[in-house]
């Protein structure tokens, strides 16, 4: 009961602190990210009121969600730019390096946060963390080159598992565009993270990873008792 408390009073700080910076003041185009504390902060914000603005959902989940607020929100493929992407992140370092995929929308969350003027990832406290690479890292991988990437990943020393739906049945859970979602286990990698990302692309039938690097500008931690900001250098 009191982590739950906790988590709320650190959310409800986080949306002070977006509403004393004015974040949805920024621009037109806003993108939306997926996951739980993404719902929280929408509906904290009252985004729903705001008016004159263009909504871009990361994934179908956020876009009925938003529906469910009574927000139209459009397809990223009618947009080319954002002003303002705000997104969670399944974990964060200080140096605004995160991991992202828990919730299967990995690629069109890259894709929007790259397309965006200024990024902003929230997360509590819960979520900081020294090393990325003690972690699940989530891959999207082409449905038919599942059994040849995870060949190829153990070349490397690599272990990487069909993510399983909630439900039990023995799919590995298909993202909105189309890709089966794996969990790389890259605790034995010994280089860094950019490192490991440069090889995943390589290889081939790998649609995108979970590794999102370079890409945010702000980084807001959340505390029962306050937040803590991040900025890029």
């Amino acid at each position: 009961m009191g982590s739950r408390m906790d988590w709320e009073a650190s959310i409800q700080n986080i949306c002070n602190y977006l509403k004393d910076i004015n974040i949805l003041e920024e621009g037109d185009t806003i993108g939306i990210g997926t996951g739980r504390t993404i719902k929280r902060l929408v509906t904290c914000l009252d985004i729903k009121n705001i008016k004159a603005k263009t909504f871009v959902s990361s994934s179908f989940e956020t876009m009925l969600f938003l529906k469910t607020l009574g927000i139209r929100s459009v397809h990223p493929a009618s947009i080319d730019e954002l002003d303002v992407y705000i997104d969670g992140a399944d974990y964060a370092t200080r140096n605004l390096e995160l991991i992202k995929g828990g919730g299967a929308a990995l690629t069109t969350e890259k894709l929007l946060a790259s397309a965006s003027k200024k990024v902003i990832i929230a997360i509590d406290q819960g979520k900081l963390i020294n090393n990325l690479l003690g972690k699940p890292i989530p891959l999207e991988v082409i449905p038919e080159a599942v059994s040849i990437v995870k060949k190829k990943l153990s070349l490397l020393g690599l272990r990487a598992v069909e993510r399983e739906p909630a439900s039990g049945k023995r799919l590995p859970v298909i993202s909105d565009t189309g890709g089966a979602i794996l969990d790389l286990d890259a605790s034995q990698w010994s280089k860094s993270p950019r490192e490991l990302e440069d090889t995943l692309k390589r290889i081939t039938g790998i649609v995108e990873t979970g590794l999102f690097l370079d890409l945010v500008d702000i980084l807001i931690v959340g505390y029962p008792q306050e937040v803590q900001v991040y900025r890029k250098r």
